[in-house]
C-alpha cells in the first residue's frame, strides 16, 4: 500500500463541502479545500460518549467523499456496494481530520476509491470503497418503485449463475 500524500495549495482557501445530504447538512463541518482535500472540526455531535470522533460518523463521512468524488470522474451515479474501514487511531473534540481521495479504478459500471484520514500526521482511519452505476430510473432524486424486470429475479444455486 502507498503512503496517502496531502496535497496542498496555500492560495486556495477551505469552502463548505459543495454537495450536499440531510445527513451531512444535520452533521456539519464538513469542508473542500485545494486540490480536492477535504477536512473537518470534529464539533460535539460527531463524538461518542468519550469524546472521541465516533466511528460511524468516519464511515458516513468517507462514504459520502469518496462516493462523490468517483461520481464526478465517471461522470455518473454511483450507489455504494461495499465499504471498508479501517480504524487507526483516534480524533477528540477540536482536532481536524483531514483527507483525499485516491481513485482506485473507474471504469464503465464500478469505481473504487480509498479515503486516508489524518489527525496532523497520524492516519485514524483508512477506508476504501466500492460503487456501482445507478442503473434505476430517478425521478426528483427519489427512486422510482418498479417491479424488477423478469431477467433481474434472483438466481437459486440450482438454477446456477447467470
Amino acid at each position: 500500500m502507498t503512503e496517502p500524500t496531502t496535497r496542498t495549495d496555500s492560495t486556495r482557501s477551505w469552502q463548505p463541502y459543495r454537495r450536499s445530504s440531510p445527513l451531512l447538512d444535520a452533521l456539519g463541518g464538513l469542508e473542500e479545500g485545494p486540490d480536492g482535500a477535504v477536512r473537518m472540526t470534529v464539533q460535539d455531535q460527531h463524538c461518542n460518549n468519550r469524546g472521541r470522533l465516533h466511528g460511524g460518523i468516519i464511515s458516513a463521512y468517507g462514504d459520502f467523499i469518496i462516493g462523490h468524488y468517483l461520481e464526478v470522474l465517471a461522470d455518473q451515479r454511483l450507489v455504494t456496494t461495499s465499504l471498508t474501514v479501517h480504524f487507526m487511531g483516534s480524533a477528540q473534540l477540536g482536532d481536524t481530520a483531514t483527507g483525499l481521495v485516491e481513485p482506485l479504478h473507474v471504469g464503465g459500471h464500478t469505481a473504487v476509491g480509498r479515503l486516508a484520514i489524518h489527525v496532523e500526521d497520524r492516519l485514524i482511519a483508512d477506508i476504501t470503497g466500492l460503487y456501482i452505476a445507478h442503473t434505476k430510473p430517478v425521478i426528483a432524486g427519489v427512486l422510482t418503485h418498479q417491479e424488477p424486470a423478469q431477467d433481474d429475479q434472483p438466481t437459486t444455486k440450482a438454477q446456477g449463475v447467470r
